[in-house]
């Protein structure tokens, strides 16, 4: 049976013949870092601060990054879909779907931050469209 998801992860240990510092390291982490040091190096191009500044900041968030993305557990699902859905519930923490039962409670606790609509909404489709 052919599935999507990996039981193990993809590890990096060695780049280039030499033993990474610290050990094997998940691809994720690997993909990360380049990025981020590509986005510091972009942005003390652009950017009107001094390049040792902007230096300073992608190694804090190079440091900040690696250690969030070894804490997410890995158990199938791709730990870059895990933190692309965790940083989009920091953006927008409303939820995707909740029983009644759950939002009726919450709003409940906390009426201002919910925006109730008392009737219910279905989707319209053409009679003929059964895609």
């Amino acid at each position: 049976m052919a599935t999507s998801g990996r039981r193990f992860r993809t590890y990096v240990g060695t780049m280039q013949g030499r033993r990474l510092p610290g050990g094997p390291r998940p691809i994720e982490q690997i993909v990360a870092v380049i990025l981020i040091v590509i986005a510091t190096m972009a942005a003390s191009v652009l950017l009107p601060y001094p390049t040792p500044a902007v230096f300073a900041v992608g190694a804090l968030a190079v440091i900040g990054v690696t250690m969030a993305m070894g804490l997410i557990k890995y158990d199938g699902i791709p730990v870059t879909t895990k933190a692309v859905r965790a940083a989009s519930l920091l953006v927008d923490r409303k939820p995707t779907v909740v029983a009644a039962e759950e939002i009726a409670r919450q709003v409940s606790a906390n009426p201002a931050a919910f925006i109730v609509a008392e009737e219910t909404v279905t989707p319209a489709s053409p009679a003929g469209d059964l895609r």
